[in-house]
This record gives C-alpha cells, structure tokens and sequence, in this order.
C-alpha cells in the first residue's frame, strides 16, 4: 500500500520516520463488510486495536492499497494465518464469468479480471442450430450451472455489433439477434448482472490490457481468425468498437469467406494457399489503415509458426499472446 497524511512529513529532514503522526481528532469506525481492500481502494489509516479498541481512523492519515491478487490457495493460507474467513462474494470480488459465444461453439471461464487469468477449467459447449436467442440462453444457463455462478457477474463476447446494450447484426449466428435487447434479455434469464461486447472487441481489449498490445502507442489492429474474421482497432490504447473489418468487399463477397480458419478449413486449403488470402487481407488493412501493429488471435493463432513466413506486410504482424484465451 501507500500511506500518506503524516502532518509531521512537511518541510521534515529526510532521515526523519515518518507515519505516526497526525492532528487532533479522530474518525468514527466506518466499517462496511461489502468493502474490501482491492486494487485502488482508499481508506483511512488507524492504530491497532490493542491501543484503539474503539477502531477509530486517524484524522489525516489514508492509505491506497496497489497489491496484486490472490489465488484460491493463498486466500486460503492467508485466511489461515490471520484466523479469518473470507466470504464468497469477497474471495469472488476479483472474478467474473466470461463467456465467448462464437459460430460453431460456446467457450466460457472464470477470469480473474485484475491479472487476466483464467482461474477454472474451461468449459466448452457446441453452438446450437438454429442458433436462436432461446437456444443460446439455454447454453449460457448450462455455463452458469457448471461453475456454480448463480446471481454473479458476467461478461459475454458476442459476434454482432453492439451498441448501448442492442445487438444491431448477426455474424454467423441467428438473424433472431439483429436488434435484439441482448444485455437486458441475458440479464433477465440468468438473473444477474450480464454485459454483452463484440466478441472480437473482447479479446482485443484482453490483449491490449493483458497481452502484447500493452503500452504500446499509435494504431493497433487486433484480428481474430475463427468461423469468420473479428477485428478490434485501438488508438494509443483506446478502442474503436464494432469495426468488423472481416466484412470488408473482397472478390463476390467479403475477406472472411476467403481468409477466415473457417475457409481454410472448409476448402482443405494448404497453409501456403490460405497465407496467399490472407496475406492480401493484411496488406488491404495496411493500405486503408496504416497500422503500427497487427496481432492475430483466434484458434488459428497456435499455428502462427505454419504460416508467418508466407506472410509479406510492411508492417509488424505478430501472434496474440493470449493466443484463443482472450474475449
């Protein structure tokens, strides 16, 4: 943490200990069990009990707490240590349920969203056909099920444009969710907290906070190659929402059917003769963009190594670091 307040540290010597001191008066208890100390949390400092039964803060005194998380295992020893117990909603303050809901299946985890890993074992279920928002609710309640997550927070990654909580489109998934109230009907039939994103969004803000795009200035295009091709835009970190740039015109119909996992897989291409697509789709994006930085993720992106020498764009493309975890 880092403790600040101490009157006696203005215009003190340098070799003077400071932390003790303080002004004449004293803050009343205000202990609330729903607040505990995260990441950034800002508290006032007090004496310990044996000296201030009354637990009253200091008058001047406050602290910041910059920690990192925890595992399960150690909130454990630490609970252990201390002779406390911490309640599920504290030892769970950290995590959240994420759900990547893609054209062929439905990839869900508890992710620990200060460090951004994943604290479970994932969960994997086959997207439903049809693949109607009734079918997928029911998908999404037998990911709930499985890791015990009733009445707790998720976040879902979704292949649609999303905005103000609206799925506007419907990419590889059932046309039932063009303008459908998606936040609002997935927090409905799972009874707590769910926000909704752009699948693709979701794993490039994972990587830019967590992976190889952190720090990293000027423009930056996240693409994911899966059923279809997602893509996430940054600007000196912040994010463009929604550019779907595997939608962009190529040939009879759009990159994706040609460069996607989906294609490749689809028409039995070589990594050579899919790279050749894919190649071109990169330079496109180079040529209306002027990229600083491409990072690839998605299933396909384990595969890297199979197919970056075929690749030739005046750019640095490199592969996600959280290669299929992110989103």
């Amino acid at each position: 943490m880092i403790q600040a307040g101490d009157p006696e540290s203005k215009g003190n010597s340098k070799n003077k200990k400071l932390g003790s001191g303080g002004n004449s008066y004293m803050i009343p208890a205000e202990f609330n069990p729903k607040l505990i100390h995260t990441k950034g949390a800002l508290a006032a400092a007090r004496t310990g009990d044996n000296v201030n039964p009354k637990k009253e803060s200091s008058g001047s005194q406050f602290y910041i707490v910059h920690g990192k998380s925890q595992t399960d295992k150690q909130l454990e020893n630490y609970e252990l240590q201390k002779g406390i117990k911490y309640s599920v909603e504290d030892a769970n303050i950290l995590k959240t349920l994420g759900i990547d809901v893609g054209g062929t299946g439905i990839k869900s985890n508890i992710v620990n969203i200060e460090s951004g890993t994943l604290t479970g074992e994932k969960f994997k279920l086959k997207t439903p056909a049809p693949s109607t928002p009734e079918a997928i609710i029911d998908c999404l309640k037998s990911t709930v099920e499985n890791f015990n997550w009733t009445g707790k927070r998720i976040g879902i990654g979704f292949p649609a444009v999303i905005k103000n909580g609206i799925s506007l489109t419907a990419s590889n998934i059932d046309a039932k969710f063009i303008n459908y109230n998606i936040d609002a009907e997935f927090s409905t039939a799972l009874d707590c907290d769910v926000t909704v994103v752009n699948d693709a969004d979701a794993a490039g803000i994972a990587e830019m906070t967590y992976g190889k795009g952190k720090g990293v200035q000027g423009l930056v295009i996240f693409i994911t190659l899966g059923t279809g091709i997602g893509s996430a835009v940054f600007y000196n970190g912040q994010l463009l929402s929604n550019t779907e740039l595997g939608h962009l015109k190529y040939k009879k119909s759009i990159f994706e059917k040609y460069a996607s996992n989906y294609a490749r897989e689809f028409h039995h291409l070589s990594w050579k003769k899919w790279a050749k697509e894919l190649d071109i789709y990169l330079n496109h994006l180079n040529l209306i963009l002027s990229p600083d930085l491409i990072l690839i993720g998605g299933g396909v992106s384990k595969n890297f190594d199979l197919y970056k020498n075929f690749l030739n764009v005046p750019v640095k493309v490199d592969t996600a670091s959280l290669l299929n975890d992110a989103g």
